[in-house]
């Protein structure tokens, strides 16, 4: 898995690739914490995440967005990010097992305070190569 940091007017972004769409969301994931948080990450805690939406690049919104509540409600910082991914009669599911810790002021550091997940630029594709998201983060 690769990732890359996308700089824009105002926002900051991540293009990833992967082996499969599933891995790309997963890497997207802790891409989106390397930009927010400094410090090292550690895997002490686990949470669990089910979702669904009519389009995939919408799941990747609703994803992380999602992890983004967490993070600002219960201060969940993930680490590393299991996702499945599966298409159904024109709908697709999520399921994540999300391994992280809570912040830590005296070992974490903050690099970027994301408001929110944005359309803008968005993509989310699957090929014969792999998967390949990118998103763009309002800071």
């Amino acid at each position: 898995m690769t990732w890359e940091i996308l700089d824009h007017t105002a926002d900051i972004g991540i293009r990833v690739e992967a082996d499969s769409l599933a891995g790309a969301f997963a890497e997207a994931a802790e891409a989106m914490f390397h930009i927010m948080i400094e410090g090292e990450r550690k895997t002490l805690e686990e949470r669990r995440l089910e979702m669904s939406s009519p389009a995939v690049d919408m799941l990747l919104v609703d994803f992380l967005s999602e992890l983004l509540f967490l993070f600002e409600t219960e201060y969940f910082v993930v680490s590393r990010a299991e996702v499945s991914l599966e298409e159904r009669e024109g709908k697709w599911s999520l399921s994540a097992r999300l391994l992280g810790e809570l912040f830590d002021p005296d070992r974490h550091g903050v690099n970027f305070e994301i408001k929110a997940v944005t359309y803008h630029m968005l993509e989310a594709v699957e090929s014969l190569e792999g998967g390949r998201v990118q998103v763009l983060f309002d800071i």
